[in-house]
């Protein structure tokens, strides 16, 4: 489009309008790339962990949001009435939040619970899971050429529903806990250049560990270093336990743990869901004692590296 509005004529101008245009071009160019690598990366989420349920549901761990698409038609007798496009959305409506209340369901609390599980057992954590879900605002609306339409519909976990499975997870106490766990009570001495840190990330690529709001990092004995026990009440009811990603490099220069975190390997995954993460004695301690010196995992300073 730019290059049609160059005109070129013999001679020195010639050139120096020529070069302006290409100059031009380089620019809008490089910025065109610029806004579809940030458009590319806020649509995609390739950093993100993302987690698919069922056809139209995801969970998008890194951000806390859920979405689930619904779908309706208009019955075959209404189809050239003007009521048409009303039933056809009213049809959307009620498959999104079904679809959604599934989608919520299924989230993962730790390493032996989903959030159906909790709804079983407490029938005020079910109404207050269907409430919230019912209070859910439709994000888009889309009318295809076919007549059906579609609703996206999209929950924020920090939107109270987080909250009030957390809540029921910490009323639980000792009971919402595998039995083989054991609590690391003080911390070991290890050497002074590793305890100096701001916060920390685990890397838990290649171990096949699935994510959950109160996942476990445990020793190779069993022994949990960090989990819903461990954290101040306040910090794990704003942000969560933890965050995740899928890259290394974002999760070293996440805010959530500032400026220099201890970074550790995972060894395996444990657990009926698989949330809960094993990690060497070794690293254990270094993390027991630089959060003995720091304090960073009271606060929930952690991020969970994931496939």
């Amino acid at each position: 489009m730019g290059y049609r509005e160059c005109v070129f004529y013999p001679g020195e101008e010639t050139m120096k309008q020529r070069w302006t245009c290409v100059l031009v071009a380089v620019v809008v160019t490089f910025l065109v790339q610029g806004l579809m690598t940030v458009w590319g990366q806020e649509s995609t989420g390739s950093a993100h962990v993302v987690e698919t349920v069922g056809i139209t549901g995801t969970i998008n761990w890194s951000t806390g949001i859920i979405k689930a698409v619904g779908a309706g038609t208009t019955p075959r007798r209404f189809m050239d009435k003007p009521q048409a496009r009303p039933m056809a959305l009213r049809a959307a409506q009620l498959d999104a939040y079904g679809k959604l209340l599934e989608v919520t369901s299924g989230v993962r609390v730790n390493a032996t619970m989903l959030v159906s599980d909790l709804a079983v057992e407490s029938d005020e954590i079910k109404t207050e899971i269907e409430d919230i879900v019912k209070r859910t605002q439709i994000a888009n609306i889309e009318y295809l050429s076919d007549g059906t339409v579609e609703v996206t519909l999209r929950l924020d976990l920090r939107d109270g529903l987080s909250r009030a499975i957390l809540n029921q997870v910490m009323q639980k106490d000792d009971r919402a806990i595998p039995v083989t766990r054991k609590f690391l009570k003080t911390a070991p001495a290890v050497a002074a250049e590793a305890i100096s840190c701001s916060g920390l990330v685990v890397d838990a690529r290649g171990i096949g560990a699935r994510p959950a709001l109160v996942p476990g990092i445990l020793n190779e004995e069993g022994t949990e270093i960090y989990g819903a026990m461990q954290v101040d009440r306040k910090h794990i009811l704003k942000q969560g336990l933890n965050g995740y990603v899928r890259d290394l490099a974002g999760a070293r220069n996440n805010p959530r743990v500032t400026d220099s975190p201890l970074v550790v390997k995972a060894l395996r995954a444990e657990g009926p869901r698989g949330s809960n993460i094993v990690i060497s004695n070794d690293d254990a301690d270094k993390i027991q004692a630089a959060s003995g010196r720091h304090s960073f995992l009271k606060t929930c300073r952690v991020m969970i590296v994931l496939d």
